[in-house]
């Protein structure tokens, strides 16, 4: 009776004690940063941008910093390998001063060197051929990049760039009565799929990753995060993450899977001078 009434902290139940509210509690961003040079993110992206922004207005909201995004299907896709929103980015950079922040985080369909599964993971797409007939790709996406990081530099802005993150080579059961855990009930085991990296990693070129680190060397207002050892630290990564359901379909994090990477994401702003 005790149990079903208050619980067993981290025992039999993890769905209330796992919960959204309190995973927040559980965050620890320290040390604070001294002297706070960054007022404003704004982050761009397709749903990719829109699914970390748990995580970004969880350290917003911690340091009195504007989290700017686009509204969800209005989305700004730059780097993206068509151009076809590169007109913007002056009007993207207009929302941000001198130490502000620009972070760059999509799924860079034109750059899949693979067939990938939709987020339902009915229906595999493929863009080899509309990269063959109208040349998007690789080569236009860091020409949209470099355009970025350019402009950004001339106004002090620094810019961030999420690498790619899990995805899922199979379904993913979307029903999120059998895949809550209950006092009474385990998720169904279908519902932890797992992919390996070595799927992962296909996904994208070598020549991609080493293009991205070379500017990250290079230019003094670029830098990358790779969220991907959060999520996938062994060989074989799956949907349940430390006890937490981390993504919601095949490639997108829930909320709380998003805040599983805020202290690392902090880290690596602090250690970057980001802030």
């Amino acid at each position: 009776v005790y149990g079903y009434r208050s619980g067993y902290p981290n025992k039999l139940y993890l769905g209330e004690e796992r919960s959204y509210s309190s995973l927040k509690e559980d965050i620890n961003l320290t040390p604070a940063p001294t002297e706070l040079s960054c007022q404003t993110i704004r982050v761009i992206g397709n749903s990719h941008s829109q699914h970390i922004l748990p995580m970004l207005r969880f350290i917003g909201d911690k340091f009195d910093m504007k989290v700017l995004a686009e509204k969800e299907r209005n989305y700004t896709l730059i780097p993206n390998g068509d151009r076809k929103d590169l007109r913007l980015i002056d009007d993207v950079l207009s929302s941000l001063d001198s130490g502000d922040m620009l972070v760059l985080s999509s799924r860079y369909r034109y750059l899949y060197q693979v067939p990938y599964l939709n987020a339902q993971g009915d229906r595999w797409i493929n863009h080899s051929d509309s990269k063959e007939k109208y040349g998007y790709g690789e080569k236009i996406w860091f020409e949209e990049l470099d355009v970025v990081i350019r402009k950004a530099k001339e106004k002090q802005v620094n810019v961030v760039l999420f690498l790619p993150s899990v995805e899922f080579d199979v379904s993913v059961p979307v029903n999120s009565e059998i895949c809550t855990e209950t006092r009474f009930r385990k998720p169904s085991e279908e519902c932890n799929p797992s992919v390996s990296k070595t799927f992962l990693n296909e996904r994208f070129s070598k020549t991609w990753y080493e293009g991205v680190h070379q500017r990250s060397r290079e230019e003094s207002n670029f830098f990358v995060f790779d969220p991907l050892p959060i999520y996938c630290p062994g060989e074989n990564c799956s949907r349940i993450v430390n006890g937490i359901l981390a993504f919601r379909d095949t490639n997108h994090l829930t909320p709380e899977g998003a805040l599983l990477m805020t202290e690392e994401f902090y880290a690596f702003l602090l250690k970057n001078h980001l802030l």
